[in-house]
């Protein structure tokens, strides 16, 4: 019995790793199989001020800790994209902004199981002190500097396109933070 025992535990541990370098994980192979979610839908803000764009770098403990990205936040349900950057963008830094047009869409998948479809809109700020209540810090950012920073997936097309328009996003009465939020030193 013992060397059935030991036939049978091997073929079941080959099945298992088989499966693990194949799919991923021990489950991968019904992952393969069942139906995609649909994208988690998240709203960002492109924010410029004297041909410079506002970047936010996440706070430890995040997903995505350490990347830089542009302020915004995860749809919740009902909730539009424009109403979604609003709250968060009160949220995130205290400031009451105006939405205008769509700038960029992207999809970046993270995992089998998570796709963002992202949605980059021109946000101009109309009121409000910067407050970091979710990023450790922000900068204004040249957009042909942004590729020198670390962004998730999703935010990389919105980067290349700032980057190669040269920033032509600056939405109509805009008012913006003190000077002295501006950071020349760069922390990659």
């Amino acid at each position: 019995m013992s060397a059935i025992y030991r036939i049978l535990t091997e073929q079941v541990r080959q099945v298992v790793f088989d499966r693990l370098s194949w799919y991923g994980s021990p489950m991968g192979h019904l992952a393969a199989t069942r139906k995609k979610r649909s994208p988690q839908m998240v709203a960002a803000a492109v924010i410029e001020r004297d041909g410079f764009v506002l970047i936010g770098k996440r706070k430890r403990g995040k997903r995505f800790a350490g990347n830089w990205e542009f302020p915004g936040g995860t749809l919740e349900k009902g909730e539009t994209p424009e109403e979604c950057l609003k709250r968060e963008l009160r949220e995130e830094l205290d400031i009451e902004v105006e939405i205008g047009e769509l700038f960029c869409s992207t999809t970046a998948d993270y995992a089998p199981e998570w796709t963002a479809r992202l949605l980059a809109y021109k946000v101009a700020v109309i009121s409000g002190t910067f407050i970091l209540n979710d990023h450790q810090e922000i900068r204004w950012v040249r957009p042909t500097d942004l590729t020198d920073y670390d962004f998730p997936e999703a935010d990389k097309p919105v980067v290349a396109k700032l980057a190669s328009q040269g920033m032509q996003v600056r939405p109509r009465n805009c008012l913006y933070p003190p000077w002295s939020l501006f950071s020349s030193n760069r922390n990659r």
